[in-house]
Formats: C-alpha cells, structure tokens, sequence
C-alpha cells in the first residue's frame, strides 16, 4: 500500500510540473471559430495551399510526397517551404537525427490510461508539444491509438487500452494537449496494429461490425473530439489489402465518414506501392517515396494528377497550420 501511494504521489508531481492553465475556450473544444491555433482561417490556408501547388513543378510535386531524409520532410526552397522536422514518440522527443539527443521521458500510454483522468493527459500533451517545439519539431509521432489484443504485443506500453472508448478519449485529450502547442500529432497506427511479430505482412481478418466497433472506434473518437493534423497508417494487412492502400478505410472510412481533414502519412519503411497510396488517400510515404515510378505512372495513366496534387496539398495545409 505504501508503494502505490508513493506512486501515486511520484505521478502527481510529474504532472504538476508540467501543468498548464487551459483557457475556457480551449475547453469547449478546438477551432469553434474556423481558424487554426496560430489564427489562419482554413479556407485562406486552403487557398494558399493550392496556390502552392500550381507553383510547383510536377517533379517537385513527386518528390514532396516522400521524405529528404529519415523523419524529415523536404524542402521547396525556391517557393519558401522549409523543412519539417518529426520525432518519436508517443512518450518522449526522440530525433534520431541529433546525436545524443537527451529527452524526458513522460508517462507511457497505459500507465496515463490508469489514471482515469484525462485531464492530465491533456496537460501531458502540452508538455510533449512544450518540448518538441523547443527543439524545432513539427510532427510528433503519437499518440498511439491501438486496442491490446494480446499481452505479448511489443508496444502494448504505447496504447492505452483493451477498451476503444478510453483509448479513443485519452488519445483525443493528448491530441489535444500536443497541439494547443502549435505542434502536429500524428495519431497511429490505423488500422489493427496488435502485434510486433511479422508486423510487415501479417493480415488482420476480422468482421466490419468487430473492425468498426473494436479497432477503428478509437480512431473515430480521436479524429471527431480532438481534429488530429495527421493519422499514420500501419505496416498490416487488414482483410487482404494493406492499411496505406486502402481506399475503403482511408478515404470511404476516415476522410469521408469521419471528416477527418489532415494529412495521412505511411509507417516507416512499409513495402507498399506509392501509386496505390496516393490513390487510397495515403499522402506521403516514409521515410523515402519513389518519384521516379510515380512519373511514369502518370505517364501511363495508372496515377491521376489530381490525386497526387491532393497528396501535395494536404501536406502543404498543414505545414500552413504551423507558427
């Protein structure tokens, strides 16, 4: 007893000294006035988001779509596009592009969950969105949003519970938290992502009602209470077709079904085909995309221009959205 209550105690502190005041607007939810955090109206940020895209040439534009380097973002210098830098993780900065990067290490997804209070979970995101925009960082890669199928998964520490309802709620308070701070959450990993083994080409079977009401419903939750900037998809198979190709989930589902209006980038390194990507919604492959094929299946007429200018312009709105 006397242990859990230093727990206890130990956990309170940590959250007290990351708190924040939360205005009573930010309370109510966010954007209620149609602008982002940094005050720019979204049909102003959507125009110049096009306005861009008509600038750039269409090698530019395939080359946009997959990263300059591992967890960053490329450039368009000459139209005044700078770099985005991301980082991992769910729990702590980790820029594997600086060497002997020293970061706080916050509280893990469960042990957040265990709380019941989602309050401080938002204070955490805050924290984590305090600390990654002091080190330049635009995206964060997190939270983590996947249901605990079974003890052995990995990273079941990442996510927050077997329950869709208070995963979805307290990814949605972190979401919150993160970008109150004018920095991107990336929510992950959609869809089924329940176990490391085999990651890259395990196929998750399941029935729509089990696929909606379990494994997506956290999603949902998330995207409609806290309007994340960007979803990554998983390494998966789910029901025979990989989650970054799929049209049904990425654009039937989470575009068009939960009016989710961010970008959606692909895990790191998935063995995935771009074309088919960009085609389902998925706007950008990490960490490198294949250019080169993506011209010639424009060529060909396998790739429609205007999905690949959509991709291109998801991704330059939310670099919009940034200070």
């Amino acid at each position: 007893m006397t242990k859990m209550k230093t727990l206890k105690r130990s956990f309170a502190l940590l959250f007290s000294v990351m708190s924040l005041s939360v205005s009573g607007a930010f309370a109510q939810g966010l954007y209620l006035d149609n602008t982002s955090p940094a005050g720019k109206n979204a049909s102003e940020i959507d125009e110049r988001a096009w306005n861009l895209v008509s600038q750039m040439t269409l090698e530019e534009k395939c080359d946009y779509i997959g990263e300059l380097t591992s967890f960053v973002i490329r450039p368009v210098e000459r139209l005044g596009i700078p770099q985005l830098l991301m980082a991992d993780g769910p729990q702590g900065i980790r820029n594997i592009r600086r060497q002997n990067t020293v970061s706080t290490l916050y509280p893990c997804g469960v042990l957040t969950a265990a709380t019941w209070n989602r309050e401080l979970a938002d204070k955490l995101g805050h924290g984590l969105g305090q600390d990654a925009k002091a080190r330049g960082i635009s995206f964060l890669l997190g939270p983590g949003v996947n249901i605990y199928r079974a003890p052995l998964c990995g990273r079941n520490f990442e996510y927050y519970s077997e329950d869709p309802l208070i995963a979805g709620k307290f990814a949605a308070a972190k979401a919150r938290g993160i970008q109150s701070e004018h920095v991107a959450c990336t929510v992950k990993h959609l869809a089924c992502n329940n176990k490391e083994t085999n990651r890259f080409y395990s196929d998750s079977r399941m029935s729509e009602r089990a696929l909606r009401e379990i494994y997506l419903k956290g999603f949902e939750i998330c995207v409609k209470e806290a309007d994340p900037w960007s979803i990554m998809t998983s390494y998966n198979v789910v029901n025979g077709r990989r989650a970054c190709e799929c049209y049904e989930l990425l654009q039937g589902i989470v575009r068009d079904e939960w009016g989710f209006q961010g970008m959606i980038t692909s895990d790191w390194n998935v063995p995935c085909n771009q074309t088919k990507c960009i085609e389902a919604g998925n706007d950008i492959r990490m960490p490198w995309g294949k250019p080169e094929e993506l011209q010639a299946d424009l060529k060909n007429g396998t790739l429609k221009r205007g999905n690949l200018e959509t991709c291109v312009k998801r991704i330059l709105k939310l670099f919009l959205k940034l200070d």
